[in-house]
């Protein structure tokens, strides 16, 4: 004689309700934080490879490179001469210099810098 088991859905449910809770409390009694990267700072070299913004001014062009910059002090940047675009609470997009590098990179409250990275169609995307 051959015993089947069957299952209902709702044991299912409940049986993977009781995993998750499981799980989820092992990480709270274990103290695990979540993991962020930080990635390191651009450099002037990677400004070399970027095509500049030229900015006309009243002392002539300026060439000025867009970053994104990861920090929750927008005001400390402004303070140092930095031109912020726009502004939310983790990270603010802004205009530098190449000079400017060397600023970001001494200031505490900047987490890191980069490059927008731009997309651009391909052939095969215009055709479909």
């Amino acid at each position: 004689m051959k015993l089947y088991f069957v299952f209902k859905p709702s044991f299912i449910f409940y049986a993977f309700a009781l995993l998750c809770i499981i799980s989820c409390k092992n990480n709270v009694l274990t103290n695990h934080e979540p993991k962020t990267m930080q990635q390191p700072k651009i450099t002037q070299d990677d400004l070399v490879k970027e095509k500049p913004l030229s900015i006309k001014t009243d002392h002539g062009y300026i060439d000025m490179y867009a970053v994104i910059i990861y920090t929750e002090d927008a005001s400390a940047l402004r303070s140092k001469g930095i031109l912020v675009q726009t502004e939310t609470s983790k990270f603010v997009t802004a205009l530098i210099k190449k000079d400017d590098l060397v600023i970001l990179n001494t200031m505490e409250s900047v987490e890191s810098v980069h490059l927008p990275q731009h997309e651009y169609p391909t052939t095969n995307d215009l055709l479909n």
